[in-house]
């Protein structure tokens, strides 16, 4: 695979916020050629957070185009959402 996925939540104030899992996702080839796709599990373990943001940047933290239904996600305390991307 061209590109390391890697997801970051700008709006949690650190690590121990949530869980965006799996860490190293499998990408599979999408019906488009030369386009990717997977799916990861966020999970809010924060009572004050109700929004996350998400990013895709490659190994050198270069920012990926992406799709994704929204890249703005809604939650509440503890709930957990898969995301394809």
């Amino acid at each position: 695979m061209r590109f390391i996925v890697l997801f970051l939540c700008l709006l949690s104030g650190y690590a121990n916020a949530h869980q965006f899992t799996p860490t190293y996702p499998k990408l599979t080839v999408s019906h488009i050629a030369g386009v990717y796709k997977t799916e990861m599990l966020l999970f809010n373990a924060r009572e004050e957070i109700r929004y996350y943001s998400l990013n895709v940047f490659d190994e050198e933290w270069n920012p990926i185009k992406f799709a994704t239904e929204s890249k703005l996600i809604a939650m509440d305390y503890q709930e957990r959402k898969y995301v394809n991307i």
